[in-house]
Parts: structure tokens; C-alpha cells; sequence
């Protein structure tokens, strides 16, 4: 009798020859998508934070988006980036119209998004083993693993549930099908051109634009083409459309978008005049972030992902602090292997290369913000990858059986140590209480995190818990305007002792501001006394205040508002003339529709006509010169010119 040649296979291999592979992959992947979705589900009803409400309060700005108009206002109209990211303002407008949103509407569409990015770089890894010669089975497999890992990764659960962060998320999912496409069309080039050059047409148009215009370091995917061809195709054959679409689509565009970097260079600069951190600090402090982002990846731990890092210690040489100079080593010997191992082993560079170009634009030079999880949403595929690759490779070689046990064991272990972390995470960011409490908590020395906390608990009527958040603020950052206005606001606003006057403020002679919105807590300043809720103080004393302000360096935004908060102060005082002369610093600032608006407004209620007509030419100027992508404000200029006219009873012609 004839032996079962099934009955030699071990469990695994028996599963796979009795089902089809097709078939078990799409079982492997809804189940891998089906925990995603279950393990996000409880972070739906969590809450907006800080830029949230500043990229999309505009939906409810003059009764919300109710037509063509204020749609391309809003979609072609936000300030994020130089591109305006119109892709990504439009998946917003697609969620809400108006204000205050549906939250949850929002982040179900982020976790979408998540799950369609894990599809995505699902595929990419297919595509890439099938690059590397795998076995459809083995490819499939490995495939599955690697888009787990990315899904549940706790690293990810900012930038999915932190609504704004859509916009990386689209960059990230457009871009990896652009790359996809490049990799499919790479590989049929040899039999199938014709097909081949419709994919590599498709890698850049729509999806590559598409990414770029969801978020402007979309760009970097021309980075990630080039790194693919010279690691993986570079002895293949090329035809002559391929030639012309590397040279004249790819490279070109690439030394576009530096020799575009270089140009900008001086404006980007000159934010650091306003920044709590030089260049020179920001390159060695990015060092130390991007190795911890790099150890977190393959490491997880339990530090909840955060949208507060102001705490984070600035490098200020190469020893302070001594893991600046082994951070620039370790990254410096990690670059540079990637570039030596790329003819031998492709896979380690493919990993270190896609890792650290990915971060070229926003880990480097830029004045952004020093440490932010979502910059490693893309980036972090790489290093994933290669884990998951050399881990298997090691799993089918000769090595020694009780090697490979123990490689098994850490390889689950960690994996269940990521889904454990992420669990915890999303279940941190499920409401606004325990999300800013934990991260008040696990950020003591960051002034941002312990300020909205307080916010917070005030909303609540916890109002001694509230104070007692800004005096650990205050405690270690004794002399920050924003910090010592807030205080005087709380007490002011519930009848308390003030720590500190106005006058008392303005004379300490080392008083500091890191560079966040001053306006808000300015603006409430106003209100308190406004409102009789404080004795005002001598007009002077309110001067001398904003002066010392004044001089803090500020962006070009809060510049603005600022000089339209010293304009109310005069406002407060009576002070007409000092009141218009501050505005015009305002528009000086910054000249746009929305300031000659508030001038023309301050006009009318002072009853002078001829500025009323100065400030109105103004707004239509600036209206008339906008960028073709910028919405016009004719309609809010229109409403205007009828309010003015009615008051002053003449035309403003």
C-alpha cells in the first residue's frame, strides 16, 4: 500500500495543501484587519486636541459650508502647508459641513484610512517579496506578518486617532500606492511594457500628486523610487519610455523639489528667530529623536503616544547630553553601512534607506516641532520589513534549532508585547479625561500637556485640580508669560488671590516665552477686565506689559493677533487714536483680507468714513491679488461694504 504523502507534513504544511492559497490569504488578512478595527474601535469616541480645532473650526466659520464657495475656501484655503494640502481638507469636508463635528464621524474615517494604508503596504510587501524572488506562499505569509505588526503597532495610535493627522495618513496611503505601482510595473517591464508604462504613468499621476497635496513631504516618495531602482533593478532591462519617465519624471522632479528646498531655504530659517531652539540645536537634538524613534519601532514601549513633547531636552553640543554624540555615531554607522551593503545585502539597506529618507525633510533642518510620533508612519514600514525578512530567513536556515526557538519566542513575544502597548493606548485616547491626564501625568515637566490638562479640569468644575496642574506648570517654568497670564486669568475669573499682578508680571526681568499662542490667554486678559470680573490697572501699566510682549519674537500669525489684542487695549481705555495706529502694525504684519476686515470694522464704529474707505480698498487689493488656488473673500468684503454703507448712509464707492 501506497504511503499518504500528507501524513509526512507537519500541521502547517498539511493546512496549506488542503487549502488554497488565495483563499487562505484572504482569511489571514480579514482576520488581521478585523483585530485592527476591533483593537481601534474604543478610540472613536475620543477627544479633538490642540491643532484639530485649529485646522477645522473654519467648517462652522459664517453658518458652516452650505455652498461651492466656501467649500473651495475651505478645501484650497488652510495654511498647513505651502500646497495648502487641498486632498487632505477635502476628506475632512467630506466628514462634517459644519460646527461643532461629529467627533466620532472623524476618527471612524482616520481608522479607516489606517486599515486601507495596512492593505496597501500589505500589498507593497507582496510586490517586494515577489521582487525578491520569494515563493507565492512564502510571500503571502510574510506579507501578512509585516502588515500585522504595522497595523498594531502602538507607535501608529497618535497619528490615527489625533484627527488632523489625517493628513499624514493619506500622504502615507497615496504614496505607498504610488511605490506599489513602481514596483509592479518595474517587474513587468521585461514582458509586458505596454502595461508596465501605464503602472509607472499611474505611480506618479494621480497618486504621486495625490500624496503630495495631501501632505508636501509626499514628495520623498521620488526618493523612495530611486532607492528602489538601485537596489532591486538595477541590472534589469530598461526601455526607452522607462528611460525618459526615470530621468524626466523622477530625477527631474526630484532636483525640482531640492532646488525648490534651497530657494525657500532663507524663509525657513528665519522661523528659528522664534523658535525656543536654534538650527544648530534642532540637527543634534534630532539625533537622539530619531534613534529613539528607531528603538521604539523595534522595541515598543509603554509610552502612550503623545502630542506633547515641549519637554523634550534640547541637545546644545555634542556631550550635552552625552547621548547626542552616540545618537550622531549610531546614526552616521547605520547610513553609511546602508549605502555599503546595498549590492549584498539589499533588504538591510531597502530598511535603513527608506527609514532615513522618509525622515529627510522633517527630522532634519525644518523649524517644526522636535519629536512627534506621526513622522514614522510611513517611515517605520521599512525597518519592519527587513525585521520580519531576516527573522524568517534565520527560521529556514541550518542554524541551531534552540537559536531559532529563542528567535521564534522574541519575535512573539514582542509582537504581543506591540498589540498589549496598543491596546492600552487606544483605550488612553478613548476620552478627553484620561487622555489628558495620562499624558499630564507621563509629561510632568511639559508645560503644553499640564496647561490643557487644566483647561480640562476647569471645563469639568475641578477647579482646585485645575490650579493645582498650573502651579506644576509654573514650577518648572517659573518665568513663561503664558503660564503666569493663565494663573492670573484663573483667579481672576473665580475671585482668588492673585499670585502675581499685571504690573508685577511685566517687571520681571527674566520673563521668557517658548513661542505658543500668547493671543488666547491675552485675549482673556481682555475679557476679564472687560467684564469687571478684575480692577483694570493704570493704561500704562497695561502698556508696559504688552512692550515687554512685544519684544518676544512671534511667527507672522501671532504677530498679527497680538498687535489686533493691543489695538483692544487701547479699546478698553478710550484711547481711539493709539487704538488705530496699534491696528495698522497689525495689517503691517501681515496684510491680509481678514485684518483690513477688522480695520474697516473699527472704522465704522468710530465714525471716520475716509479710513472706513482706506481700509476697504485695502481688503479688495489683497483680493485681487490672491494666488489663483486661494478662495476669494469678495462675499465677506460685500457684507461689509452693506454694513458701512448702511452705517454711514453714503456709498463707500
Amino acid at each position: 500500500m501506497e504511503p499518504n504523502p500528507t501524513q509526512t507534513l507537519n500541521p502547517i504544511q498539511r493546512l496549506k495543501s488542503l487549502v488554497p492559497l488565495h483563499l487562505a490569504f484572504a482569511l489571514g488578512l480579514a482576520l488581521v484587519l478585523g483585530t485592527a478595527a476591533l483593537v481601534y474601535w474604543p478610540g472613536i469616541e475620543g477627544p479633538m486636541v490642540l491643532d484639530d480645532f485649529h485646522n477645522l473650526d473654519r467648517l462652522g466659520t459664517a453658518g458652516g459650508i452650505d455652498d461651492l464657495e466656501s467649500a473651495r475656501q475651505f478645501v484650497f484655503g488652510n495654511n498647513s502647508g505651502p500646497l495648502g494640502r487641498p486632498v487632505s481638507m477635502l476628506a475632512f469636508l467630506i466628514d462634517g459641513q459644519d460646527w461643532p463635528i461629529d467627533i466620532a464621524k472623524f476618527k471612524y474615517t482616520n481608522i479607516l484610512i489606517h486599515l486601507l494604508c495596512g492593505l496597501a503596504f500589505c500589498w507593497l510587501s507582496y510586490q517586494l517579496c515577489q521582487v525578491l524572488r520569494l515563493s507565492q506562499s512564502d510571500s503571502a505569509t510574510l506579507s501578512l506578518i509585516v502588515t500585522a505588526i504595522w497595523l498594531l503597532h502602538p507607535l501608529n495610535v497618535s497619528t490615527s486617532l489625533y484627527i488632523i493627522q489625517r493628513m499624514a495618513q493619506l500622504m502615507t496611503l497615496f504614496a505607498s500606492f504610488a511605490v506599489l505601482f513602481y514596483l509592479k510595473g518595474r517587474m513587468l517591464l521585461a514582458k509586458d511594457p505596454r502595461r508596465a508604462h501605464f503602472l509607472l504613468c499611474l505611480s506618479l499621476f494621480p497618486f504621486g500628486l495625490l500624496s503630495v497635496f495631501s501632505k508636501e513631504n509626499g514628495v520623498l516618495l521620488l526618493l523612495l523610487i530611486v532607492l528602489l531602482e538601485n537596489l532591486f533593478f538595477h541590472k534589469q532591462v530598461q526601455t526607452t519610455f522607462f528611460k525618459f519617465w526615470y530621468r524626466g519624471a523622477v530625477l527631474s522632479s526630484l532636483a525640482i523639489v531640492l532646488v525648490v528646498l534651497a530657494w525657500n531655504l532663507p524663509d525657513h530659517l528665519e522661523v528659528y528667530s522664534y523658535r525656543s531652539f536654534s538650527l544648530k540645536e534642532r540637527l543634534l537634538t534630532e539625533a537622539r529623536v530619531v534613534a529613539d524613534y528607531l528603538w521604539r519601532i523595534l522595541l515598543p514601549d509603554d509610552r502612550v503616544g503623545s502630542i506633547f513633547h515641549d519637554d523634550y531636552v534640547k541637545s546644545s553640543s555634542l556631550l550635552r547630553p552625552f547621548g547626542t554624540l552616540v545618537a550622531i555615531l549610531f546614526i552616521g554607522s547605520l547610513i553609511g553601512s546602508g549605502f555599503y551593503f546595498a549590492r549584498t545585502h539589499a533588504v538591510y539597506s531597502f530598511a535603513v534607506l527608506w527609514f532615513f529618507g522618509l525622515h529627510l525633510m522633517e527630522s532634519t533642518y525644518m523649524p517644526l516641532e522636535l519629536y512627534f510620533e506621526h513622522r514614522n508612519y510611513m517611515a517605520m514600514y521599512g525597518p519592519l520589513f527587513a525585521l520580519c525578512w531576516y527573522s524568517r530567513l534565520l527560521l529556514v536556515s541550518k542554524a541551531d534549532k534552540v537559536l531559532k526557538s529563542i528567535v521564534a519566542l522574541t519575535a512573539s513575544a514582542l509582537v504581543i508585547l506591540g498589540i498589549s502597548l496598543t491596546v492600552q493606548s487606544v483605550n488612553v485616547w478613548k476620552n478627553e479625561t484620561s487622555y489628558y491626564q495620562h499624558v499630564a501625568d507621563q509629561h510632568p515637566t511639559s508645560m503644553r500637556a499640564q496647561m490643557v490638562y487644566s483647561i480640562h479640569l476647569e471645563q469639568q468644575g475641578q477647579l482646585q485640580e485645575s490650579l493645582e496642574r498650573l502651579y506644576i506648570a509654573r514650577e518648572y517654568s517659573p518665568n513663561e508669560t503664558i503660564i503666569l497670564l493663565h494663573l492670573w486669568n484663573f483667579a481672576c475669573r473665580y475671585d482668588l488671590e492673585q499670585p502675581q499682578s499685571l504690573v508685577e508680571i511685566a517687571s520681571i526681568p527674566s520673563l521668557q516665552y517658548r513661542g505658543d499662542n500668547i493671543n488666547f490667554q491675552l485675549n482673556l486678559v481682555l475679557q476679564n477686565l472687560l467684564e469687571g470680573n478684575c480692577e483694570p490697572p493704570e493704561l500704562e501699566s497695561m502698556v508696559s506689559l504688552f512692550d515687554r510682549i512685544e519684544e518676544f519674537p512671534m511667527g507672522v500669525s501671532r504677530r498679527t493677533l497680538f498687535y489686533q489684542n493691543y489695538s483692544a487695549v487701547f479699546g478698553l481705555y478710550g484711547e481711539r487714536d493709539r487704538l488705530l495706529e496699534t491696528l495698522e502694525r497689525s495689517f503691517d504684519a501681515n496684510p491680509i483680507v481678514a485684518t483690513a476686515l477688522q480695520q474697516l470694522t473699527f472704522a465704522i464704529n468710530f465714525d471716520n468714513l475716509d479710513l472706513g474707505r482706506k481700509y476697504l480698498q485695502q481688503a479688495r487689493d489683497i483680493d485681487s491679488n490672491r494666488s489663483w488656488l486661494q478662495a476669494s473673500h469678495r462675499e465677506s468684503i460685500d457684507a461689509m461694504v452693506r454694513v458701512a454703507e448702511e452705517h454711514f448712509n453714503t456709498s463707500m464707492e
